[in-house]
Parts: C-alpha cells; structure tokens; sequence
C-alpha cells in the first residue's frame, strides 16, 4: 500500500463525501494504491449510513466506528494504528484542508524528512479561536519542547516508520502533536492556504478546547518543573529580600523581626512549590508509565479492516464483550 489517509470523522455528514471524493481526484492524477479511513467518532448525526453507503462501493475505503465519543486525537490514534500505507496523511472532515497541495505536502518525506506539516500563514476561524491556538502554541513551546521554527496544522503527512511509533503510544489520552514531538525526527512546514469550512461550525466549543488544552498540558510532566523553577526562584528571591531589608534597616527604622517574618514566608513559600514540584514529578513519571492499563477504546463495527489492521488496532468490540 503506498498511501494511507486517515479522516476523524464527527458531524459531518454534510461534507465527508466530498471530501472523500477530492482525494480520489487527487489520487487520480498517478497509479497508485491508497486507502481512506474514516474514524467516526460515534457522531451524532447520520454520519454513520452515510459513510456505510461509501465503503459497499469501494473497498479502498475503511471505517472504524467507535462505540463513544473519545475526541479527535484518540480517532487519530486509531487511525494511525489501522493504516497500512508507506505514507500516512491525516486531514479533517470539514474540507478545509487542501488535499489538492497533497502532493506538494509530501515532497519533503523523499528530501529526507520524516514528518511534513501544512503552514497556513493565517487561520480561518474566529478571533477568540484564534487567541486559544496561540495560548495553545505557547504552552506547546513552553512545556513540550516544540520547536518555535515547526508550526502545527491539521494536514499532516508522515511515514510508515513513524507512524507505527506513535501508535505504541500505550495511553488513553493521546496528545497528537506531543507524540509527534517526541519522535525527535527532521520535520518540514509546506506553505500553502486553508480552505473555508464547506458546511456547519467547528465542533469545539469551549467545553472540548479546555480538554484539548488539558490533554496537552498532562501529556508532558513540563508543568511540575514550572512549579520547582518557581520554587528555587522564590527561595533565592527570599535570600535577596533579606538582603535588601537589612541594608535598609541602616537607613530607616525597619523591625529586623519584620524582615525575618517576611523573608521566612517567601522562602518556606518557594520551599514549598520546590515539595510540590518534586513531589509531582514521581507522581507523573507513575502515571506516564502506569496509564498504559486504562487504553480500552470501544468501537462498535468496522468495514473493510484487514485481519492485520483489526489485530494492530487491538480495539474491544462488541463481539468480544459477550
């Protein structure tokens, strides 16, 4: 198989058969093999008869759909599992990405680069939308390594090899762009411009961004390290402070009692975020290693899977719950 594309599907009924039907244009242009897997993300519109009616058609099209709502990246992840291509490609259901740049988003794979990214110079979407993508790329830079020079995007193309390491991933809250991150592999951004949504609204609301934003700060102990930073700072700042004070008490009529109370406080305060922090970081290097124990992700019925693809996907199904 040369190419996989996996599509998290949700509310879309509206616009995946077009979407479907622009990568078959696409993929028209050169001979080749390639499957679409759609991942629905038990929508709840008609999604599900829709997406039933394409895969009777053509078998290049697989379904997997989950039995719960479990949100984009944990259909991602799926996904990434039951591809079989040497290139995988994952894009939205709502067309706004352009899938005619397919074959300029991949140049970079045979340039020597494992993970291409589309670049938007702007974003279609509201302004409070975009204020959260920016609060977002902060926390990206600031707690999981991201690179300032690597921007993210919903368009990506990746190969086999890398794929399949991030399908190890063993958790059930997968945070895409950190696993994408962690693989420490050459990554390359194709400029190119995001289409307007073909039909309806974005699905996150303000609910699902908050547990985006949450799954990426939990996928990286980055944040427990805020707080021992924060921690050494405060106690050498109360060091400062004591230093300070008592140069001032040469000058002015200041309790040496008062500084010490003040000085004492800021320290057993940084001594305490230092506990915290230390502390938090054993509880998260636990939980990173021990969350492998809570990956059951449900599906309901699939189409079209391989045997290999069902038993890399290791999903529970109803079958195997009676």
């Amino acid at each position: 198989m040369d190419y996989s594309f996996v599509i998290p599907c949700y509310n879309s009924s509206q616009t995946i058969l077009s979407v479907v039907n622009d990568i078959h244009t696409v993929m028209s242009e050169k001979k080749t093999e390639y499957e679409i897997i759609l991942v629905n993300d038990c929508s709840p519109d008609n999604l599900k008869d829709v997406i039933k009616d394409l895969v009777y058609n053509d078998h290049r099209i697989k379904v997997i759909n989950l039995k719960r709502n479990q949100g984009k990246h944990v259909a991602l992840l799926v996904g990434y599992r039951a591809s079989e291509g040497d290139i995988v490609t994952i894009l939205d259901d709502d067309g706004q990405c352009p899938i005619t740049r397919f074959w300029d988003l991949i140049k970079p794979l045979a340039e020597g680069y494992d993970v291409s990214i589309a670049k938007y110079p702007k974003k279609k979407q509201s302004f409070l939308k975009n204020i959260g993508s920016k609060i977002s790329i902060l926390m990206q830079l600031m707690l999981l390594g991201r690179s300032k020079k690597i921007k993210f995007s919903n368009f990506i193309a990746m190969k086999k090899d890398a794929v399949e390491e991030i399908s190890e991933y063993p958790g059930h809250r997968p945070f895409i762009n950190k696993l994408i991150i962690d693989l420490h592999r050459p990554i390359a951004n194709v400029d190119m411009e995001e289409l307007p949504r073909m039909a309806g609204r974005s699905n996150y609301n303000l609910k699902k961004s908050w547990e985006l934003f949450a799954d990426g700060v939990m996928s990286s102990i980055g944040i427990i390290r805020v707080f021992q930073i924060l921690g050494v700072f405060l106690m050498l700042m109360s060091v400062l402070c004591f230093i300070v004070l008592l140069i001032l008490t040469k000058f002015y009529k200041i309790s040496l009692l008062i500084i010490s109370i003040i000085s004492l406080m800021i320290f057993f305060g940084g001594m305490n975020f230092l506990a915290l922090g230390i502390v938090g970081e054993y509880a998260g290097r636990a939980y990173l290693q021990t969350r492998s124990n809570q990956n059951k992700i449900k599906i309901s019925d699939t189409y079209n899977l391989s045997p290999q693809a069902m038993r890399r996907i290791g999903l529970v199904t109803d079958d195997s719950e009676r």
